[in-house]
């Protein structure tokens, strides 16, 4: 049975996957073929994410939630206009992308 297709795309650095689809089911980074570049960039977001834990003196939310949604935005070039793309904030606030 092929699974559905995506329609929607949640960016958020929370669970280690840091893409989730419209069912909230987890897609690794290698699954999606996207550019090695956006992918790193994925990861560093994310690992700055952990710093809140790890160190916390280093862990800026402002940067965390501006570079998310840079980073939304370029997946939303990269999956078109038929994907819906959201950016899940530090503060769980949910931002749709469009455009």
């Amino acid at each position: 049975m092929d699974a559905d297709p995506i329609t929607e795309i949640t960016l958020m650095a929370d669970y280690g996957a840091c893409i989730w689809d419209q069912s909230f089911a987890a897609i690794w980074l290698d699954e999606l073929g996207w550019p090695e570049a956006l992918e790193q960039r994925i990861d560093d977001w994310e690992r700055h994410f952990w710093l809140r834990l790890d160190e916390p003196e280093k862990f800026d939310p402002v940067y965390l939630d501006a570079e998310g949604r840079l980073i939304a935005l370029e997946i939303k070039a990269l999956v078109g206009a038929d994907i819906r793309v959201i950016h899940k904030t530090f503060n769980h606030d949910l931002l749709v992308i469009d455009g």
